[in-house]
């Protein structure tokens, strides 16, 4: 609706003759909507219609009445629907029950949606667990927020103001509020029932107070009035036969889940005679073919759902299937001239190894550390030669021939390694890409980047090369960790020392030690190219630790890898993600946290935020000296 030029919104024009007239030939041209697929079904006489219900079951029965009204009313508020219920409960095989709607329990339909519908009664979340004793299905939340124990102890009650016969009234469950699985110590019950059943019980109280003032009887009565006793009576009965239908409610479902589970078992076994016949019988099939039996005998074929299928293989499925078949089999054949080609490749290399090992083995030992992983010595452009080509051999002398050659080259990528080294430190800690850094060696003299320079902190590197971060987990000592800071030692816990498993950390030390660790950790990897270098130094890292350093107060300029460990000190990071938040004992996993967050799927060629940590000291009291005035 527009407004007119003193801001009002302007008033609809009246329907002309001509506008109705319009709005009545649009009506005249449309076609009305087809009716639904269930109007002839709607017009089935009722009692026909409860005829065809009782041959469902009830899961089915609770759908139709989810359809419409008019079935919801023939299903759940008609006078005759209780039979309908009755005789599909009894073809499903589920007992009856013996607090029914007649005697204030639930009635049939109720029932069925108890047991079939697995959603939860309060937030209608998927619900897979009943509690029969409460008749309720409530998630594990709700649970918690609707169920609680019961004690007679008023102090430890939720309900304050309890009726002493009020524990004799309640329906309660065996199993704790949070977890239905384990029987608590004190019997749970439902709040909102608690609560309705104690007001029902101070209201008859009250009754019986009022009809006795207003007798004239002056004598005494002792225990309840009439009508407290008789409420108290029936409910008793009641949460007996509801504690009775329980029981035979779990043990019939229990029963249904054997017979299902071997059903499952049985059709399994079955399933797996007719797979191993057709596997056979396409086997012979395809031999006759002219393939060889090693062709289906790949894991290809083993796993490929045209040879799993559980039916029996016909002559017109044969003629089906066929095409994808032989396609299959070709399939399989490539993939394994793709292996045997991989495999002679690398036979080729291995024939390099000896020769390697040994020109590694003139060395001096502390430039051993720095030479090149065989994976990287193979794709020098010389040592390239001797393995790439599949019809050329090794030829011993002509290896000796090219020896002064392949030394020149381990020499340049020596120095391109300890360059790509420095560039990845220098573009980490000034913000800048790599790419944009000189390779020119004159740049990096090794006057100014020396060994001193790659022990700083600040120059630490992180392995690259795969699987460095390892799932495989190894024990370590909790008390190992503690009696590090120097307050207590091992005869300080007589009790076995607690153990617990962590995953081996990504690598991260100075370029010297990263190549050793690479050098015993790594040795076996062969990359597809040369690579300068399987290093890296995350911004993300690079900020973390410069952090670090100022909080430990250490100089920058001088602070090495070692100093980062201040022991009786711990760390704590308050902007990572929720997993990483919490105490730092030691700054290895810190750094392995922020190099996963940097490098993972998500964290790749993303600006993350400098991590904010601060850094805390263990307030311990300092350990007392031996009695016999001996050094601690």
């Amino acid at each position: 609706m527009t407004a007119n030029s003193k801001g009002e919104p302007r008033a609809k024009k009246p329907a002309t003759t001509t506008t109705k007239a319009k709005a009545t030939a649009t009506t005249k041209g449309k076609k009305k909507g087809a009716a639904g697929k269930l109007s002839a079904f709607m017009n089935v006489p009722l009692d026909i219609l409860a005829e065809i219900c009782t041959h469902l079951t009830p899961l089915d029965l609770i759908r139709l009445a989810s359809l419409s009204k008019a079935f919801r009313a023939l299903l759940v508020h008609s006078n005759n629907c209780n039979s309908i219920w009755i005789r599909a409960r009894k073809q499903f095989g589920l007992p009856a029950l013996q607090a029914n709607q007649a005697l204030g329990g639930m009635s049939e339909w109720q029932y069925a949606y108890l047991v079939f519908v697995k959603k939860c009664h309060d937030c209608n979340a998927t619900c897979h667990v009943a509690d029969f004793y409460l008749r309720t299905r409530l998630c594990k939340s709700c649970r918690k927020k609707r169920i609680d124990w019961y004690s007679d102890h008023a102090s430890y009650n939720f309900i304050k103001d309890a009726h002493p016969d009020l524990r004799k009234c309640l329906a309660t469950s065996p199993y704790s509020a949070s977890n239905w699985k384990k029987e608590g110590s004190l019997p749970n019950v439902l709040k909102a029932d608690a609560h309705f059943i104690n007001d029902q019980l101070w209201e008859k109280y009250r009754e019986d107070e009022a009809t006795k003032a207003k007798s004239k009887s002056k004598k005494e009565t002792v225990g309840n009035g009439p009508l407290v006793a008789k409420f108290v009576e029936e409910r008793v009965a009641l949460v007996v036969k509801i504690k009775s239908d329980a029981k035979a409610i779990q043990e019939t479902l229990t029963k249904f889940e054997e017979e299902e589970k071997n059903a499952k078992a049985d059709k399994k076994i079955s399933d797996d005679i007719i797979i191993s016949t057709r596997r056979i019988a396409i086997r012979q099939k395809v031999m006759a073919l002219g393939y060889a039996w090693s062709d289906t005998n790949s894991e290809l074929w083993n796993k490929s759902p045209l040879v799993n299928k559980a039916e029996p293989l016909t002559d017109d499925g044969w003629k089906k299937e066929k095409p994808k078949i032989v396609k299959l089999l070709e399939k399989i054949k490539e993939s394994r001239e793709v292996e045997q080609a991989a495999y002679a490749k690398r036979v080729r290399q291995g024939r390099i190894q000896t020769p390697y090992y040994r020109l590694k083995s003139t060395e001096a030992d502390n430039a051993r550390k720095d030479y090149p992983r065989f994976g990287d010595f193979l794709q020098l452009p010389t040592v390239k030669k001797f393995w790439e080509s599949s019809s050329k051999s090794f030829v011993q002398a002509e290896w000796d021939s090219q020896l002064d050659k392949i030394k020149n080259e381990v020499d340049d990528h020596r120095e391109k390694v300890r360059i790509n080294a420095i560039r990845t430190i220098l573009a980490a800690s000034q913000k800048v890409d790599m790419n944009t850094l000189s390779t020119n060696p004159r740049l990096y003299p090794s006057s100014k980047y020396d060994d001193a320079f790659f022990e700083l902190a600040t120059s630490g590197l992180f392995c690259s090369l795969p699987d460095c971060r390892a799932k495989g987990s190894f024990s370590i000592d909790y008390w190992d960790d503690i009696s590090d800071y120097g307050y207590f030692s091992d005869d300080d816990f007589p009790s076995p020392q607690i153990s617990y498993n962590r995953p081996r950390l990504v690598h991260f030390s100075s370029l010297s030690s990263l190549l050793d660790h690479q050098q015993s950790y790594h040795s076996e990897h062969r990359p597809d190219e040369l690579i300068h270098g399987h290093f890296e130094l995350p911004k993300l890292c690079a900020d973390g630790v410069k952090e670090m350093i100022k909080l430990l107060q250490l100089t920058p300029a001088t602070a090495k890898i070692d100093e980062l460990e201040k022991r009786g000190t711990y760390f704590h990071w308050t902007n990572g993600a929720n997993s990483k938040k919490g105490k730092w004992w030691d700054t290895k996993p810190l750094l392995d946290a922020w190099h996963h967050k940097a490098t993972g799927a998500r964290g790749r060629n993303v600006d993350h935020e400098a991590p904010v940590i601060t850094l805390h000291t263990l307030d311990l009291p300092p350990k007392a000296a031996p009695a016999d005035g001996k050094n601690a």
